[in-house]
């Protein structure tokens, strides 16, 4: 059986199924507003134990699978640590909402955000970022879980990644698979493969070897120089949305920004990030790329980007229209501040640059 889904990350991954169902028990409802220091010393909590408990899952992984695969866990430790999520979190929590129900909303916000932007790269933290919501409901609500770093070797999970192979949005992934089924993960072609046959596994077997090599082969140019067989020399940027980003752009071997989306910072709040915030976002990911440019645009907003409380109005063209250079240049109050912050963060590794959407 075939079930299609969405490609989320490439490669094949073959094994026996593992199906993780922990949404059935991180039910909050039942949990009760203990107010405000209180909600905050649960979730300060709870942070720290994820830390502790990803952290010891890293290490367990670095000397069971690999260096590459561990990193992917340490990147979501330095995801939660950006402090304009905490800052976000301890909002929702002044605003009456407890530890659960904050990590919630706030993670959701954020994998919503990035499962609708077009890069494909920043699509793929959608993943991290549910994951790092369940984990926290799980450690707030004392469940106990699945622990993925002592998973039997050959698993499959249903449906959750650790960026190896992928597979998102299969319908009723759970309801047809069960655990110990055969499992093929296509990442490439965004399916999945339900207990094959031998020929298939034989085939989807080789392919995976192949992947591996290329993969490890590419392992070499990391870090390396960007230099074509003539000697001509390229500087290999990445694009980014957030602090996390910039910190895995810059363990990848980046050699600068080339796009911080600084519109990221602004949605899904329901206020506008004042300068302190915008500073801090934007002097960490300065000080990330020391001695490597970073070019930051400005907020770019309207055509498939509204936000709500801009209250912008909807027009035939939004993408022509009101937005972008144009919306900011006539909220003088908004872009000050934006511009301020810039040129702030930017006094002090001197290597940032403003780039203004047209």
């Amino acid at each position: 059986m075939i079930l299609q889904g969405i490609a989320a990350s490439s490669g094949v991954g073959l094994g026996r199924a593992v199906c993780v169902r922990e949404e059935k028990k991180l039910d909050y409802s039942g949990v009760a507003y203990s107010g405000k220091e209180s909600e905050k010393e649960r979730l300060q909590a709870a942070l720290e134990e994820f830390e502790d408990r990803t952290d010891a899952m890293a290490q367990r992984i670095r000397a069971q699978v690999g260096e590459k695969e561990a990193e992917i866990l340490i990147g979501q430790i330095t995801m939660l640590a950006d402090p304009f999520m905490h800052a976000q979190m301890e909002e929702a929590i002044d605003n009456g909402s407890c530890a659960e129900a904050a990590v919630d909303a706030i993670c959701t916000m954020y994998a919503d955000m990035f499962a609708g932007v077009e890069d494909e790269l920043m699509r793929q933290r959608a993943t991290d970022v549910r994951d790092i919501r369940d984990r926290l409901l799980a450690i707030l609500l004392g469940v106990t879980g699945v622990d993925l770093s002592r998973l039997p070797a050959g698993s499959v999970l249903v449906a959750r990644a650790l960026e190896l192979p992928a597979v998102l949005s299969v319908p009723k992934a759970l309801d047809l698979v069960e655990d110990g089924d055969r499992l093929i993960v296509d990442g490439s072609e965004g399916k999945a493969i339900l207990n094959p046959d031998e020929s298939t596994r034989a085939e989807y077997l080789k392919r995976q070897q192949e992947f591996l090599a290329k993969r490890a082969a590419l392992e070499v140019y990391r870090n390396q120089a960007t230099v074509d067989a003539d000697g001509r020399v390229y500087h290999l940027y990445a694009n980014i949305g957030s602090v996390a980003e910039a910190e895995s752009a810059a363990q990848s071997g980046a050699e600068g920004i080339g796009l911080f989306r600084t519109e990221f910072l602004f949605m899904n709040r329901t206020s506008l990030p004042d300068e302190t915030v915008q500073y801090e976002a934007y002097q960490a990911v300065s000080k990330v790329m020391a001695g490597k440019e970073v070019i930051i645009r400005t907020l770019d907003v309207g055509g498939d980007k509204a936000i709500e409380y801009l209250g912008m109005d909807k027009e035939d063209n939004p993408f022509l229209g009101h937005r972008a250079i144009r919306y900011c240049l006539d909220r003088p109050e908004l872009y000050k501040v934006q511009l301020r912050a810039l040129l702030r963060a930017g006094a002090e590794e001197k290597n940032i640059k403003i780039m203004l959407p047209w």
